[in-house]
């Protein structure tokens, strides 16, 4: 689950990431409807991430041998899902920009 999420986490990364910009205002409000599109995305994957933490806490609590490893891989992942919500919230802020210039 934990690299199907991280997968999954990094297309949606660069998809975040385009530079993609609109030259018109059917474009940028298209741009804008996409990139509310890629928030549901992310909100519906919020129960995997949780999920995922949830049982890897579990087998830390258990003292699984892994523990360090699982302990790096549950901060990776943790750090990868508010990297998508900083990345989601920083191209709204210039997707709505670029609407309202155009």
């Amino acid at each position: 689950e934990f690299r199907d999420l991280m997968s999954w986490a990094l297309d949606m990364e660069a998809q975040l990431s385009s530079d993609e910009l609109a030259k018109d205002v059917s474009g940028a409000e298209a741009l804008v409807e996409r990139h509310s599109e890629f928030k549901g995305e992310i909100d519906a994957r919020k129960d995997s991430f949780a999920n995922v933490q949830r049982i890897g806490n579990e087998l830390i609590e258990q003292d699984h041998y892994a523990k360090s490893e699982i302990e790096f891989k549950l901060q990776e992942l943790l750090d990868q899902q508010r990297k998508l919500d900083h990345l989601w919230s920083q191209r709204l802020m210039l997707l709505q920009d670029c609407m309202h210039l155009q």
